[in-house]
């Protein structure tokens, strides 16, 4: 019975601690003088090795998961854990380092690394991660373990939405795992949305194109024209592009041309000028102007709280 245990349930290639601890359970159970005492103590062996398998089984799917994320196997990934499809941003990874495996009871477990990467600009970076790990069967954590969660696999500090939240008040303290952050991520992200429309909306009527007017050439069915800008906010804005629409005279739609206003900001209450040219708009006798404001612009104010 006590070899069975061993082969069948002991540490996965031999582990010094369930040695150590066999060796004193061998010599203690020699002096057990009734066959219930001998029992007892065969049965606190098999849990000891069952746990200190399981923890192998931790380590193991851990393992396998950053070679996952070293080889770009993103089916892999999500096989070994399931939910990572809710992380965004998450670490690279060229090698881990085995720092704590901790019991959390239940046949859970936490597996502590240093997560280390060097980009291809040899930059080298360090990451401490905690990953979650459970049996894939709760009745029967012999048939392997898979990931259930994680803290610090990923990096959201450049993230629009994440600083939104985070300044919001929907992440509070230290203690919330990756998923816990994602989730709460996503219920600011609609709030953020919202915000961002609004935002849109107010630039839209507040920065306008004013005295612009437009031309064809009957010759070469081109046009060209003209405008100016106003900037009626206290924002400085970027990357400001405009759509030129053409139509017919009965307002039907013949093509569409468009650019950017400047490359450079807009500055608060400022003015300026641009030109642009449409080398084929057929017979085109009307048009109609709009601007477009970029999207990385509007998130990034909102999530900053500069605008409300």
């Amino acid at each position: 019975i006590y070899f069975f245990v061993v082969v069948q349930k002991g540490c996965i290639g031999g582990c010094l601690l369930c040695a150590r601890i066999m060796y004193h359970i061998t010599q203690i159970s020699m002096f057990m003088k009734s066959q219930s005492q001998h029992t007892m103590w065969l049965i606190l062996s098999a849990l000891i090795l069952c746990s200190c398998g399981y923890k192998k089984q931790a380590k193991e799917v851990t393992k396998d998961f950053f070679s996952a994320i070293k080889n770009e196997k993103e089916e892999k990934m999500a096989e070994l854990y399931p939910d990572v499809g809710n992380l965004q941003n998450y670490y690279k990874s060229d090698t881990i380092i085995f720092k704590e495996v901790i019991d959390l009871g239940d046949n859970k477990y936490s597996v502590s690394v240093t997560n280390k990467f060097t980009n291809g600009f040899g930059k080298s970076t360090e990451s401490q991660i905690v990953i979650f790990t459970k049996p894939k069967d709760d009745k029967k954590p012999g048939d392997g373990y898979e990931i259930y969660d994680s803290k610090g696999l990923c990096d959201l500090s450049d993230d629009a939405i994440y600083k939104f939240a985070k300044r919001k008040g929907y992440l509070s303290g230290d203690t919330l795992t990756d998923q816990k952050v994602a989730k709460k991520v996503s219920e600011a992200s609609k709030e953020l949305i919202s915000t961002a429309l609004k935002f849109a909306t107010y630039l839209r009527e507040n920065v306008t194109v004013s005295d612009w007017n437009w031309e064809t050439n009957d010759y070469s069915y081109s046009a060209s024209g003209r405008g100016v800008v106003k900037n009626n906010t206290k924002y400085a804005i970027p990357d400001v592009k405009y759509v030129v629409t053409y139509m017919k005279r009965d307002g039907t739609e013949i093509t569409q041309d468009g650019g950017r206003v400047t490359y450079d900001e807009i500055r608060p209450y400022g003015m300026e000028s641009f030109s642009f040219y449409t080398s084929y708009v057929g017979n085109a006798s009307r048009a109609r102007i709009r601007l477009e404001f970029d999207d990385e612009f509007i998130l990034e104010t909102v999530a900053k709280g500069e605008y409300e």
